[in-house]
């Protein structure tokens, strides 16, 4: 990880909507690291020595079967914590989470977060209306990837992570999509391809630009607006 120039943690939803007093104790806990593309926070059956909030930066949370395959089970940016196990009671991590769009995030200790972040302190009913949203975003990227088309589902994940890091633009490559998403590349090629043609994205050199949200949204259907909703309800 590479440090950067501490900046305030606006950026992350949960954060900023701490009252000032508070956020200001939590500074002194919060370093700024810089996330890089696949890089791992957390393996399976790592002990979760801190927690992440995300600025600019979106992790994936996979899940590992027994015979390699990963799939995903949840996206977070700045809308969120990665480490929730941690808040939870759980000391270790039993998913693959790693960086998927590279940026910026808040990392703090685990110790210092439970010492800090107790019942009394304000962030600590956000993290339960969080753990909440999150339940809602399993269960929905669940059905999603048992009902939806591949060109729905690759919308959704779109502007969920547009969301995520607060920017219509990021670099994603085919190949990771693919992960995310639990199918071959080429399938995933032929969706971006789709989706290019319909005049909602553009994609060149692993570099993913949303050109028409609305259009995008409409796209992804029923899950994106299910996920958001509870976003903006449980976080708001």
């Amino acid at each position: 990880m590479t440090t950067i120039d501490p900046e305030p943690a606006a950026e992350n939803r949960l954060l900023a909507a701490l009252p000032a007093a508070d956020a200001a104790g939590l500074r002194p806990y919060l370093e700024p690291v810089e996330l890089a593309t696949e890089q791992i926070l957390y393996r399976p059956g790592d002990t979760i020595t801190a927690v992440y909030f995300p600025r600019t930066a979106a992790v994936t949370v996979l899940t590992a079967l027994a015979d390699g395959v990963l799939v995903e089970a949840a996206m977070v940016g700045r809308e969120g914590m990665v480490g929730l196990p941690a808040f939870l009671g759980d000391d270790v991590s039993r998913a693959l989470v790693l960086c998927q769009i590279p940026g910026d995030t808040w990392r703090m200790d685990t110790e210092a977060f439970r010492a800090v972040v107790d019942v009394t302190h304000p962030l600590h009913p956000r993290l339960l209306r969080y753990t909440a949203m999150r339940l809602v975003q399993v269960a929905q990227i669940a059905a999603c990837n048992r009902r939806h088309a591949v060109v729905a589902r690759c919308a959704t994940w779109l502007v969920l992570a547009a969301d995520g890091v607060g920017s219509e633009a990021f670099p994603i490559t085919h190949r990771f999509l693919a992960l995310v998403l639990g199918v071959r590349r080429a399938t995933v090629a032929v969706a971006a391809a789709a989706l290019q043609r319909a005049g909602l994205i553009r994609y060149r050199a692993g570099h993913l630009v949303i050109v028409d949200r609305p259009g995008l949204e409409a796209a992804a259907g029923e899950c994106y607006r299910v996920i958001r909703d509870a976003f903006d309800r449980l976080l708001d």
